[in-house]
């Protein structure tokens, strides 16, 4: 007899499958449950904080710049969290430290991991 499937839940927003295998069948991964509206209200925050803040940017283009790679990742039918995590860093990089923009990039990077 064949052990039963590895099933995990983790989260409150997100189901790990784990991995399931049986004769020639496999599948695995993650179900991630956060809504684009989610996504969208945390991005709305976070270009709040850094248009109260911009005269404090050291480098007010490239953070514009990674604001709309983070927005048009996010616009599109399957975002790619390793992308906008990529986004979200070279973001926070470019605040020179500001608080509020970096805590507003970890709120996003926290909906994104807690969900896979």
């Amino acid at each position: 007899m064949t052990d039963p499937p590895n099933i995990n839940i983790t989260g409150s927003q997100g189901i790990n499958f784990g991995t399931v295998s049986g004769q020639g069948a496999n599948f695995g991964g993650t179900v991630n449950y956060y809504t684009n509206n989610q996504l969208q209200t945390l991005i709305n925050d976070l270009k709040s904080a850094i248009s109260n803040h911009r005269a404090e940017l050291p480098n007010p283009e490239e953070t514009a710049t990674a604001v709309e790679l983070l927005e048009e990742e996010a616009a599109a039918d399957t975002p790619r969290p390793n992308r906008l995590t990529t986004f979200l860093n070279t973001l926070t990089a470019s605040a020179g430290g500001i608080t509020a923009i970096t805590e507003a990039a970890t709120k996003i990077k926290d909906l994104l991991s807690s969900t896979g």
